[in-house]
């Protein structure tokens, strides 16, 4: 087995997904639906609402690091279609610690917050040189 290889290639956090899909989905999530529109009426929006908040809060990481960091000039347009991904809290409900660390990293990309330990500086190299390989 070479370096890095899990011994079950089934076995990955992440998948590779074009912004179109994306962002279509986002579209189609966000176009007036209502919970009559949704077999499972309220919950079931609710939960759609969840999850496609979910993929916007990882686009925006996406962007973000891809922009470069701390000390990067971002564009203004995205400064307010990130807002709630740049706020102190973090707009889930019930937030996982992952959803918390990562709404830190993302305040830490855009200036807004400290990175002490160094851990979002190391986290955003890994990804840099990712996307310099063309490994993701």
């Amino acid at each position: 087995m070479s370096v890095g290889q899990r011994s079950d290639p089934l076995d990955f956090d992440y998948v590779a997904v074009p912004v179109d899909v994306l962002r279509d989905g986002l579209m189609i999530i966000q176009q007036n639906l209502t919970p009559a529109d949704i077999a499972g009426g309220a919950t079931a929006l609710r939960q759609l609402i969840q999850f496609a908040q979910k993929l916007s809060a990882a686009h925006a990481t996406e962007v973000l690091e891809r922009i470069g960091g701390p000390g990067r000039p971002m564009p203004g347009f995205l400064q307010i279609t990130f807002a709630p991904y740049l706020l102190e809290e973090v707009p889930f409900d019930e937030p996982s610690e992952q959803q918390r660390d990562d709404q830190r990293y993302r305040r830490w990309l855009v200036g807004a917050a400290d990175d002490v330990s160094g851990r979002y500086e190391r986290r955003l190299d890994r990804k840099l040189r990712a996307i310099a390989l063309d490994a993701i």
